[in-house]
């Protein structure tokens, strides 16, 4: 058995582990934006004039395309996962009112199932319970996809669930 001396505290006490991906990542877009921002503003009026045109075209043609995609696409409810979201519900009841979160649970009319919390900040600390963070686990391993993110000085947390076959 290993015991912790003093200097193997030290040791420990040294171990750091640093990885700036986001701060990179935001450095790398800045650069971007205002290399962009730098080809426009030398660009002349009518040539931005263009370049905004041809933007907005791509973008009307983006949303016409997916809108016919979506025009001829027809989904039919799986039941078992319509239940499944159900219980899902209820864990997400459980957990928004154990960590004082505002919960909002619907379907849309793609059938997808949305499980949103709205709070200013999430602690699971030694007081938590198991079962609370199971129930925190099990929405995020079984949603189809999961979105965390800070807006307007709260922290949301999405949960998005296929209904359909």
């Amino acid at each position: 058995m290993n015991m912790l001396t003093g200097k193997n505290i030290k040791e420990v006490r040294a171990m750091e582990i640093r990885r700036n991906y986001f701060t990179e990542e935001q450095r790398a877009l800045k650069l971007q934006e205002e290399e962009a921002k730098e080809e426009y503003a030398a660009m002349a009026e009518g040539e931005q004039a263009e370049a905004e045109r041809l933007m907005k075209q791509r973008w009307e043609a983006i949303c016409a395309q997916f809108a016919e995609e979506h025009k001829h696409t027809r989904r039919i409810v799986d039941k078992q996962k319509l239940e499944f979201f159900k219980e899902m519900c209820e864990y997400a009841s459980s957990w928004a009112e154990a960590v004082t979160a505002d919960l909002y649970a619907c379907v849309t009319e793609q059938l997808c199932g949305q499980i949103k919390f709205v709070t200013d900040m999430i602690i699971l600390d030694g007081e938590t319970s198991i079962k609370l963070r199971v129930y925190l686990i099990k929405l995020i391993q079984t949603a189809d996809e999961v979105s965390f993110y800070n807006t307007d000085n709260v922290y949301v947390m999405d949960f998005y669930y296929k209904l359909y076959k």
